[in-house]
């Protein structure tokens, strides 16, 4: 595969359109407590108001966590994610940038830990990619800060 060509790859599976269009969704979320467990479902629907033809306008998102309260300001958690792939772009069988997998869902299993103490928080994440269509690994470390109004 050529530069360019895994480029375009790239860019056609993880960005699906160079316009800045329109993005919304709706997530529901449930969740029950036991004693320092907590285990929750997570479900949604995200909204693309695009014209790019081989973009999926709506997607759906689903999640599963079962988080442990290690103390009053520390939570460990395992999360499931998968998401409805929204690139539908399908190259011929004898492209360089041709994957047989281009719809399918991406999923992802991850581990993490959240602190929050205060208005000041972080959560520290590390997923692996469990579809062909997900990335290998992903690590994330997010700052959080509450306001009060």
């Amino acid at each position: 595969m050529s530069k360019a060509d895994s480029l375009q790859f790239a860019i056609d599976l993880y960005n699906p359109g160079d316009e800045d269009d329109m993005s919304y969704g709706g997530n529901l979320l449930l969740g029950r407590r036991w004693g320092g467990f907590y285990a929750s479902l997570n479900l949604g629907m995200n909204y693309l108001d695009t014209d790019i033809e081989h973009l999926e306008e709506e997607t759906f998102f689903a999640s599963m966590t079962l988080e442990y309260q290690l103390s009053e300001t520390t939570t460990s958690y395992i999360e499931f994610i998968n998401n409805e792939n929204k690139n539908r772009k399908s190259y011929p069988k004898g492209s360089s940038c041709y994957d047989e997998n281009f719809d399918e869902d991406i999923r992802e299993l991850g581990l993490g830990f959240t602190h929050v103490a205060g208005k000041w928080g972080f959560k520290l994440y590390g997923g692996a990619g469990l579809s062909e269509t997900s990335p290998d690994y992903r690590a994330l470390f997010l700052i959080n800060r509450g306001f009060s109004f």
